[in-house]
């Protein structure tokens, strides 16, 4: 899908090179993709840059902090000290797209079309013959070895996370880059990543939208509706999606969930899986190549490795091998489970010794904001599931806490959520609320709006949910009315609700403490 500029993109090392005496603009001077471009035209060499961002010069080092908490304040220091000299000659605030016509390359950041303001400017002030590119296709054109990607609705953070350990346990030498604010970017210092590691993405429908490329290794977790008003609708978010297959070659390997549909259909229309070379992942036969769970058993049959892969290490590729056992899988739930196989498929086809995958597994204890157990108060567990932006992503969640102890043992679930409807539907939260006796603390938002109407549509379903005014009224309806036994979990199901009730940087645990520190008797009501 377009929006309003050429969707081709690529551009090599040679054609880059070109462009370091040349006016080059690069949009976002905070943001963690700005950032990690600007550092690499910077170690290029390119003497020419300017930075344009719509926020105003006297707030952006409070920006850059907040969006590079995967840094310590000292390297911070040292790279803003770095871009300084860059960060003087910007443009910024209102005026900051005023003229962009002056240069020859623009670095768009993903999403860049989502403000229609933001949109228009790029789109009138890009001149015709400049050419436009993305950090994503950066990667692709600089990384001197292969490259192996994840995406995916739900999943791909945990998936992308729990790959990388287990290349690191099965001795595959590699970089990551994940799409989060607290994850870092290897895209300044590339060229100094020996030739044939290899790099681990994860990448989000926007970044797909600028991509014409396909990596070695194509993996995608789960698909279900999610962004819809941003691609007309779930067939062009599908396809958007499939881009990470399409351009890949019969030599290369794609994977997918094969529990999901939807995200087995998009891996089909790899060229990989016309040459036999897609694994089916999920719970369940499958035919090989695959990485199943049998009877709690995690079996790989046939993975092919990448054309680039090391050498194979144990067994050949063609045998039946056990990787691991249910006991070996620290992360709770079905659906992690399906992650888990995903990343072990992807983990064998880079080269990984199919022999030290279940300690990695073993060893894995998931992602920060991702079914995460923060506290243990008075009885009660808290856990943060912030993560989960979609309903699919919550009924995930709620079906995990389903096979926790204190829930088997009675003890009930209280949900905190809300936060933005991105046009998904309701209906099958709902449904999971009711039939596991889930009641809903929301926080104000449209998404509230439409699990109450999803709600009040099934029988005794209104019940379930309380309006609250925010994030700490509802921590503390959680804790007035929990248990000890009882889990309060956040999982928002909704867009918005890191921005708008975590203001982009406070800390859940600490509102957590906080909150129960409170006597009960005192809690908001």
């Amino acid at each position: 899908m377009s929006h309003g500029l050429v969707t081709d993109q690529r551009i090599s090392r040679d054609q880059l090179l070109t462009y370091r005496e040349q006016p080059v603009a690069v949009i976002g001077a905070a943001s963690a993709e700005g950032v990690a471009v600007l550092r690499l035209l910077v170690a290029l060499g390119f003497s020419r840059v300017t930075v344009h961002d719509q926020r105003d010069r006297d707030v952006l080092r409070k920006a850059f902090r907040t969006t590079h908490g995967a840094y310590s304040r000292v390297e911070q220091d040292a790279i803003w000290t770095e871009l300084k000299p860059l960060l003087a000659d910007g443009r910024f605030g209102s005026e900051y797209l005023a003229e962009l016509s002056y240069a020859h390359l623009v670095v768009l950041p993903q999403g860049w079309y989502l403000d229609e303001e933001n949109r228009a400017g790029i789109v009138a002030g890009v001149g015709p013959d400049a050419h436009v590119t993305s950090m994503v296709e950066l990667y692709f054109a600089l990384h001197r070895g292969p490259i192996a990607a994840i995406t995916g609705t739900n999943g791909k953070s945990t998936t992308v996370g729990l790959a990388e350990h287990l290349l690191d346990i099965g001795g595959v030498a590699h970089r990551s880059a994940g799409n989060e604010r607290s994850n870092r970017q290897f895209l300044p210092e590339i060229d100094d990543v020996p030739s044939g590691t290899w790099a681990l993405l994860e990448t989000s429908n926007r970044q797909l939208l600028q991509l014409e490329r396909s990596p070695q290794v194509a993996a995608i977790t789960a698909l279900t509706p999610d962004h819809l008003q941003e691609h007309d609708g779930f067939a062009g978010y599908r396809d958007t999606k499939a881009r990470l297959f399409v351009h890949q070659g019969a030599q290369d390997v794609a994977i997918a969930n094969a529990d999901d549909a939807a995200a087995l259909e998009i891996a089909e229309r790899s060229p990989a899986a016309g040459a036999g070379r897609l694994v089916r992942c999920g719970i369940g036969p499958q035919p090989a190549p695959s990485v199943t769970w049998l009877d709690g058993v995690l079996i790989a049959e046939g993975v092919p490795r990448a054309q680039d892969a090391a050498a194979p290490r144990g067994h050949g590729q063609a045998q039946v091998q056990v990787i691991a056992t249910a006991a070996d899988l620290r992360m709770p739930g079905a659906h992690n489970q399906r992650n888990a196989a995903v990343a072990v498929a992807l983990a064998l086809a880079c080269g990984a010794d199919p022999q030290r995958l279940a300690e990695g597994l073993r060893t894995y204890e998931g992602k920060a904001l991702r079914l995460e157990r923060l506290e243990e108060i008075d009885g009660v567990e808290v856990w943060s599931d912030l993560k989960s932006t979609t309903p699919e992503a919550t009924v995930a969640a709620l079906d995990a806490l389903a096979e926790n102890a204190r829930v088997a043992a009675g003890g009930r679930v209280w949900l905190v959520a809300g936060g933005v409807d991105k046009g998904l539907d309701y209906a099958p939260l709902a449904a999971a609320m009711l039939a596991r006796g889930v009641q809903a603390f929301a926080v104000p938002g449209t998404a509230t709006d439409a699990l109450e109407v999803a709600l009040g549509a099934l029988d005794g379903g209104a019940r379930h949910l309380e309006r609250v005014s925010g994030l700490e009224a509802a921590l503390g309806r959680g804790f007035e009315c929990a248990a000890s036994g009882d889990i309060v979990i956040v999982s928002p199901a909704a867009a918005g609700f890191w921005t708008r009730e975590l203001q982009g940087g406070s800390s859940l645990r600490s509102l957590v403490r906080r909150r129960a520190q409170v006597p009960k008797e005192a809690l908001d009501r």
